[in-house]
């Protein structure tokens, strides 16, 4: 999942580049700094990250990634 959350904010920096929109650059930003943060975190990750023992359904990654970028928008 985060492959596919990855071009989605790829795909919002280019429109926001190309729009000259600061708005999507920075849901852009904010996208990508959930995923770091998640990746930070690591807890909540998928089996090609952590193996069996650990690993998450895709589901919930996605859910943990949007639960982050709702609180960086949030403050922002």
């Amino acid at each position: 999942p985060l492959a596919m959350i990855l071009a989605v904010k790829d795909g919002l920096a280019w429109l926001g580049e190309r729009k000259e929109d600061p708005e999507l650059l920075r849901i852009s930003a904010e996208i990508e700094g959930a995923v770091i943060d998640l990746l930070e975190e690591g807890r909540v990750l998928t089996y090609d990250l952590v193996g069996p023992e650990r690993a998450a359904r895709c589901s919930e990654v996605g859910d943990e990634v949007c639960r982050k970028l709702a609180t960086r928008l949030d403050r922002g």
